[in-house]
């Protein structure tokens, strides 16, 4: 199972994002709304290459809101038949998306309480069990953030934890800067 260490969200644009997840939890973004799958991409067992599970070729159709045959199809073929979901690109009804690459995972939905209600169902099977206050933190932040301070937390323990998640991720931050400046000096040399 991946470990989340990275989570955003974006409110002005709907989007949050989530770094390293498997590909199941996907499941919870597509749950009770239209979708239709754009790319679809696992780890063929036999080849240890990608592999499209896609028909070469032919359009992809909108799958109803009572989708419980697709996601089952989801969960129970791609998920055990591979041993990894590498890429998937997915169009959600009113203009969303969801794209899932190498554990990266960007949502965007129209309806800002159902991104909210998938985000925290997921942050709770990863085990960030005060999922309603680091979505609110993170909201309120508006930018990606370092959450493993608060792994296995509830609400109640939760201290110093967001001020060293700003801190880290500000490190970080400037670390890369730091770190791009130093290339393209040498790029311009």
């Amino acid at each position: 199972m991946e470990h989340i260490v990275w989570f955003g969200v974006n409110k002005k644009k709907n989007v949050m994002h989530l770094h390293s997840v498997d590909g199941v939890p996907i499941i919870h973004f597509l749950r009770g709304r239209r979708y239709r799958i754009l790319v679809l991409t696992v780890l063929d067992k036999e080849t240890n290459n990608e592999k499209s599970l896609l028909n070469e070729g032919e359009e992809s159709s909108w799958v109803d809101k009572n989708n419980s045959t697709e996601l089952s199809y989801l969960i129970e073929d791609v998920d055990s038949n591979y041993p990894g979901l590498f890429w998937a690109e997915i169009e959600l009804e009113n203009n969303g998306f969801l794209k899932f690459m190498h554990g990266q995972l960007v949502v965007k939905i129209s309806d800002f309480e159902a991104l909210k209600k998938a985000t925290v169902k997921v942050l709770d099977f990863y085990g960030y069990f005060a999922s309603e206050k680091i979505w609110e933190f993170a909201v309120n932040c508006n930018k990606s953030l370092m959450i493993s301070f608060v792994l296995a937390m509830e609400d109640h323990e939760i201290t110093d934890e967001f001020d060293r998640m700003i801190n880290h991720t500000n490190d970080i931050e400037e670390e890369h800067a730091l770190l791009d400046a130093e290339i393209n000096q040498n790029d311009s040399e």
